[in-house]
């Protein structure tokens, strides 16, 4: 059985992403954080980002604090 394409071709790093959310996190100033995992398909990579809540707008926030570094 052949691979998928997006696996085998030749592509830049998040070029193929999975995304994630991980969390609560506690911290000790009774704060609450949630991770937002950015994954790879192509070279097996994650990147982590810490949001503040798991609504919407923390993660649309987190989206495009990833889009701005990684394009």
């Amino acid at each position: 059985m052949p691979l998928p394409e997006d696996r085998v071709r030749d592509a830049l790093v998040f070029d193929v992403t999975g995304v994630d959310l991980a969390g609560p996190l506690n911290l000790r100033e009774e704060k609450k954080l949630c991770d937002l995992l950015f994954t790879c398909a192509v070279c097996c990579v994650v990147h982590l980002k810490l949001i503040t809540s798991l609504s919407t707008n923390g993660f649309m926030l987190g989206l495009k604090r990833f889009v701005a570094r990684h394009g």
